[in-house]
């Protein structure tokens, strides 16, 4: 038997956009056993009984308090197994439910989370989520807006649900709540199935991006304090952030900054990260302070780790091939001020055909690698390198990760300028 899940749906002036919502409930292949709706004292009451037939549903109108309030005003008044947060302007699709069916007792799930469509105007996009190990998710930044997660009640009960903190009135509260579940130990997996509808508008709150800079930021802080951070994916996905948003530390919360910085120094000290991984961490922050963390000297090693970066949410993206497109940008920028036709790319492996999909497009690609002379790599002769004349102006991409400072040396020694080398 399907265990139960409850929905509550927080709403302040959303009084025509919350039927849209609990509209989209009636399409369920298997009912919530509650809905619950909480009028956070909108200026006219909520009223849903044009959309509530069929539906276990009860409307609470309270003073407003804000959204985290609110939330925990309806998870007081549900007895599911399962609790979906559905904010007022989203809907569930009719798969909403059906996690349950995959999930066995035994495993002792706490939070699952799946994918959403992405809705903002004409644009939609479906994100699935690449969580991964949940502290590294985390200290990149928030993973996804509430409806995308089904949360045990018990484990919500545990933490007390959502904080309500002044400082989270303006967002990020969601946030929270995750980084707060991850700290008290909760289990996580994921589904990659598309189970909402996530709309930006203009005039919500994620839309604010002043106050949701500010809530970004003293969410992570409290989260990177706290949290054990014992490798390099954690290490650089930490750093990256804090390069990321250095900006956003230095307006609201400086006092934070030295005490990231010296936290970092310590880990990077202990734990073996990769140079140039580390190098395109912190290629934002201010100058001062990526020469003092690159000055920390470095727990040395030679394997490149996987790490993902934050795009628009949590999608993963390796380091190294994120090195590559920093790289291949600044290349297409020599190539068009220098007006060359062609380029090599010296590597064989899964970086050079990422590279040669994307060069192809406008320039004539020559492969080369020490090794594997002969061979062929997306349908391109790979040569010897010495069966080349490396005179000219035009670029040279390395994608021989690892072996960059020696090829790089290499052709240094053979007369090509640096400003070739990419």
């Amino acid at each position: 038997m399907p265990a139960s899940v409850a929905i509550i749906i927080p709403c302040f002036n959303h009084n025509e956009a919350v039927k849209k919502a609990i509209q989209s409930l009636h399409d369920f292949s298997i009912p919530p056993s509650q809905v619950v709706v909480i009028d956070d004292g909108s200026d006219v009451p909520v009223d849903v009984t044009s959309v509530s037939s069929g539906l276990n549903l009860t409307v609470v109108r309270t003073r407003n308090q804000g959204l985290a309030a609110a939330r925990n005003e309806g998870l007081k008044r549900v007895s599911s197994d399962w609790v979906i947060f559905l904010d007022s302007d989203d809907v569930l699709h009719a798969n909403a439910l059906d996690f349950s069916l995959s999930i066995s007792p035994s495993r002792q799930v706490s939070v699952v989370q799946r994918g959403y469509m992405l809705c903002r105007g004409e644009f939609s996009a479906p994100v699935f989520p690449a969580i991964g190990n949940i502290s590294t998710a985390l200290l990149q930044g928030n993973l996804g807006p509430p409806h995308s997660f089904v949360f045990a009640r018990s484990a919500l009960n545990e933490i007390g649900g959502f904080n309500t903190a002044e400082v989270l009135r303006h967002g990020h509260e969601d946030y929270d709540l995750i980084t707060r579940l991850s700290l008290a130990g909760a289990r996580f997996i994921t589904q990659h199935v598309i189970v909402a509808d996530y709309f930006k508008y203009d005039g919500s709150m994620s839309s604010f991006t002043e106050n949701m800079a500010r809530t970004r930021a003293w969410v992570w802080h409290q989260y990177f304090i706290s949290v054990t951070i014992d490798s390099a994916n954690a290490l650089l996905a930490a750093t990256r952030f804090f390069a990321n948003h250095f900006a956003d530390f230095q307006r609201f919360w400086p006092d934070c900054i030295e005490e990231i910085a010296q936290v970092l120094k310590a880990k990077l000290s202990t734990i073996p990260v990769h140079p140039a991984e580390l190098e395109y961490a912190i290629q934002s922050l201010p100058v001062d302070v990526r020469r003092s963390l690159l000055a920390t000297p470095l727990k040395s090693t030679t394997s490149i780790a996987k790490v993902a970066i934050e795009v628009f949410d949590w999608r993963a993206q390796h380091y190294p091939a994120a090195i590559l497109l920093r790289r291949i940008s600044k290349l297409s920028t020599y190539a068009a001020e220098a007006k060359c036709d062609s380029v090599v790319i010296w590597g064989m492996n899964e970086l050079a055909e990422q590279a040669i999909a994307i060069l192809q497009l406008s320039l004539s690609v020559t492969v080369v690698d020490s090794h594997r002379a002969g061979d062929m790599l997306s349908g391109k002769p790979i040569l010897a390198p010495e069966k080349l004349n490396f005179s000219g102006d035009w670029p040279i991409l390395i994608t021989a990760h690892q072996a960059f400072s020696s090829i790089a040396a290499q052709l240094v020694a053979m007369n090509v300028e640096t400003k070739r080398i990419f």
